[in-house]
Parts: structure tokens; sequence; C-alpha cells
């Protein structure tokens, strides 16, 4: 008679699984200090504060530990947003309220996980494989860009969120690159999303008015120098 073992095995296989992810975050740690050429099997294993062997154990190849940890990150980056989509929509708040919020929870990001999604973004242009995962993760922002501009009553709701997508990580790189505070952060994202979606919840007749007028040759007068005479 032969006795199961999937008693015993399962704590083991917990255990395995926590080594196994503490080696992935370390792996995304190192990546966010000095880009993926500093990830190698002994660094990830000290920093995990695991055995040297124990990397090589999990990972035949330092690239399939790059590849599984940008993966990892994409995945919980893309819950993360899903929460935040389910949270700012159920809010019941105004309009720009929920573009404060979501404004806060963008710039509450920590620098390291922002600095990591960069490197994914440099490391898919040179490997392929890694842009479905980020092509996932632009979607469930999007998806949440799309869900608040759709709740606002904005025209194209799906062209529009690809823009503000862009915009805000255009914002994420200048804060890695200029910290300027979290306060002013909030506030200059805040501004500039809600710049950005103004001109497609106001009524399309006024919004094609504001274009027609932009195409228009703009006249200035002269300066005129303020003369003041002296007594």
């Amino acid at each position: 008679m032969t006795r199961s073992t999937s008693g015993r095995d399962h704590p083991r296989q917990e255990r395995s699984l926590r080594r196994r992810t503490a080696l992935l975050r370390s792996a995304l740690a190192l990546i966010a200090e000095d880009g993926p050429g500093a990830v190698t099997h002994r660094r990830v294993a000290a920093r995990a504060g695991l055995p040297a062997a124990t990397t090589s154990y999990y990972f035949a190849a330092v690239q399939d530990l790059i590849d599984e940890a940008l993966t990892l990150h994409v995945e919980e980056r893309v819950a993360e947003l899903s929460d935040l989509a389910d949270t700012v929509v159920r809010s019941g708040l105004a309009a720009d309220s929920m573009i404060e919020v979501m404004a806060v929870a963008l710039a509450d990001r920590a620098p390291d996980a922002a600095i990591a999604q960069f490197q994914l973004y440099i490391e898919a242009g040179r490997r392929p494989n890694l842009q479905e995962p980020i092509a996932r993760a632009l979607a469930a922002f999007e998806r949440l860009t799309t869900e608040l501009l759709r709740s606002f009553g904005a025209r194209e709701p799906e062209e529009r969120a690809v823009a503000i997508v862009a915009l805000v990580d255009g914002f994420l790189v200048h804060r890695v690159a200029r910290p300027r505070g979290h306060d002013i952060e909030t506030a200059s994202l805040t501004h500039a999303i809600r710049d950005l979606v103004i001109p497609y919840v106001m009524p399309k007749d006024e919004h094609q008015r504001w274009i027609a007028h932009l195409g228009e040759r703009i006249s200035t007068p002269p300066h005129t120098p303020d003369v003041t005479s002296a007594g």
C-alpha cells in the first residue's frame, strides 16, 4: 500500500515558491538599481539571502531569470491598475476628484518600481518576446483610463485613453530623473490630465470652434514700449 505524501509535500512546495519569488524580487531590485546587466546568479542569491547555488537551481540561464522577473512586475502592475480602476470608477466622486485620486495613486509609485518599468520598456525594444507582457500592462492602464473617460461622458474614450497613458508615462520618466516632491508631482499631473480631458467632455461644436481658431493666423499688435516720463 502506497502512502500519500501530498500532506508532506505541501509545505515544501510553499517554501520553494517563496524562495523562487524572493529571487525574482531580488532580480527586479537589481534591474531597477543597475539595469539588466547587473543580474547574475550570485548577486541575486545574495540579495535574497539565499545560498549562491539557489538561483541556478530555479533558473538555468540568467536571461530566464530576467524575463520572469520582468513578467512578475508586469503581472503585479496589471493587478494594481485593475484594482485602481474598480475603486475609482465605483467611488461616485465628481470627475475632477476622480482625476486627482488617479494622479495621487500614480505619484505614490516607488521610484524603484518606476525604474524597473522603464527598464522593461527598453529591454522589450531589444527582446520582442517581452512586448506581450508590456502590452498587457498598458492595456490594463488604458482600461482604467477608458472607464474614467466614459464615466465623464467623454467622446472617443478608447482613443483618448492611449494619449493619457503616454502622458502619465512621460511624467513618470521625469519624476525618476528629476524628483520635485509628492505634492508638486500630484498637482502637475492632475492639471495635465484635466487639460487633456476637457476638450473631449465639452460640446463637440465648441471643440470644433477651438480647433478652427487654432488654425487661424493669429495677429498680434506690435510691441509698444511703456514710456514714462521722469519728473
